[in-house]
């Protein structure tokens, strides 16, 4: 699994499971809309419009972004492999 962040950063599944468990990350509220999800034979791509409130560090923040996660079918089950999201610029 590969987890892109809107800052840039990125965490294979490891770290990501590590900074949730830690309190490093804190999601407090996620919110998907306009979720459009494109099946292609064994792989899946999940986009949509993503708002979150986290706590990253310790510090707050909003997320507004766009995204794309990638699911692939094996064996029996769906596995989630990648999630990459695209702030929103915010209009001033």
């Amino acid at each position: 699994m590969h987890y892109m962040h809107s800052n840039a950063t990125s965490d294979s599944k490891d770290e990501y499971i590590t900074k949730i468990s830690s309190g490093q990350l804190r999601y407090l509220s996620i919110n998907a809309s306009n979720v459009d999800i494109q099946v292609c034979g064994d792989h899946a791509l999940v986009l949509g419009h993503l708002r979150a409130e986290v706590v990253s560090d310790g510090k707050p923040r909003i997320l507004d972004c766009k995204f794309i996660a990638v699911w692939s079918f094996e064996g029996e089950t769906w596995r989630f492999k990648a999630f990459a999201p695209t702030p929103i610029p915010t209009v001033t």
